[in-house]
């Protein structure tokens, strides 16, 4: 196999990305004839190429037959929506909430079937808690991790499940895929993720970049003897507002680009 082959099958798999995702815009999915007709190839051709992005998680499969965008397609949006000035803009209203509240804050997104922690600001409170405690807690147990579940697409999920498993013990003791969509479709329709801890609150909200694709989650900690219904809103009230603002600020950018 040749280097200009190579050269060639790699173009060939970019324009055939390229042509899912803009057919993406107006339909479920391109079906493999359509890929090949677009590309100008045979169909068995086409279909390795597939098969190849597919296995590296660029493209997937619907119902079967239809090919969409994959896993690294969101998570490559993701990447993009938190460079170029986000972390300043974010890590200054983290800073806000913190000294409003008086409790901890902290940013993170998703990548890889992983849980990436950004940011994180202390509370103005003498105690309060250590972000690194809260960050301690296993996978399913971080409201973070299970708000972000919640509004991520399908694909990514069962991704997400194939890195780490079932929750368990750790959240409902969940032990079935279909216990766990059930689950997440729940906390979907509730808007926010909130859970009691061992000596400590957690609550969390999600923020979207541009067509309303999950980007990350904000989430909010307080010592349990500290919290009530009056503090309750007032965290919840706060993330909301700041997860509000990211969305602004991620949606003017994306517009200016």
């Amino acid at each position: 196999m040749n280097d200009e082959f190579l050269v060639k099958s790699v173009a060939k798999a970019f324009n055939a990305l390229d042509f899912i995702l803009l057919e993406s815009l107006r339909k479920k999915g391109s079906t493999l004839t359509e890929v090949a007709a677009h590309l100008g190839i045979q169909q068995t051709t086409a279909r390795n190429i597939l098969k190849t992005m597919e296995q590296c998680g660029y493209v997937s499969r619907l119902d079967g037959h239809l090919y969409a965008a994959g896993v690294k397609c969101y998570e490559m949006q993701r990447n993009t929506a938190i460079s170029n000035g986000f972390l300043d803009f974010a890590s200054q209203l983290l800073k806000e909430a913190a000294k409003k509240v008086g409790e901890t804050f902290v940013l993170t997104s998703i990548n890889n079937g992983k849980r990436i922690p950004l940011l994180q600001a202390r509370g103005s409170e003498i105690i309060n808690v250590e972000p690194s405690t809260a960050e301690t807690q296993s996978v399913y147990k971080l409201v973070t991790t299970r708000i972000m579940l919640s509004y991520m697409d399908g694909k990514e999920i069962d991704f997400f499940i194939k890195q780490n498993g079932l929750p368990e013990g750790e959240w409902k003791n969940i032990t079935t895929e279909q216990e766990l969509h059930s689950a997440l479709s729940e906390l979907k329709k509730q808007g926010h993720a909130e859970e009691k801890l061992p000596q400590l609150m957690a609550f969390a909200v999600p923020f979207f970049g541009k067509g309303k694709i999950l980007t990350g989650a904000i989430g909010a900690f307080l010592p349990l003897f500290r919290y009530n219904e009056e503090k309750r809103a007032m965290i919840l009230e706060e993330l909301t507002k700041t997860a509000r603002s990211l969305n602004e600020f991620l949606e003017m950018k994306n517009f200016n680009n």
